[in-house]
């Protein structure tokens, strides 16, 4: 089971729905923008972000597909609960429609 901080989950949806984060899949930011989990580990920790890759990725700790395991484990998410953001995020679900499963599913 999920055990997300209630007072992250709100910064998390706030984020989401702010209008400062534009959207892009693939990874968990580049150049264009973030994905849902990528908004996520924004919030805990901006300072993890590295530039490394040709193709315009960023790393958090290393990482550019799902948060490392610390940072799942700050935010409490489970890794099916990981697997559904990141499929919903690179099938064309809104970050609104993503926030509001937040909020209902978590």
């Amino acid at each position: 089971m999920n055990k997300i901080d209630p007072e992250f989950k709100k910064k998390w949806i706030a984020a989401l729905l702010s209008g400062n984060y534009k959207q892009t899949i693939g990874c968990l930011r580049n150049l264009d923008g973030f994905c849902c989990l990528g908004v996520a580990c924004d919030i805990i920790d901006k300072t993890q972000w590295d530039f490394r890759d040709e193709i315009g990725r960023y790393y958090y700790k290393q990482s550019f597909c799902i948060p490392p395991y610390d940072t799942r484990n700050l935010i409490g998410l489970k890794d099916k609960s990981i697997n559904q953001l990141v499929d919903m995020n690179e099938n064309g679900w809104t970050f609104l429609q993503i926030a509001r499963w937040i909020e209902s599913d978590l």
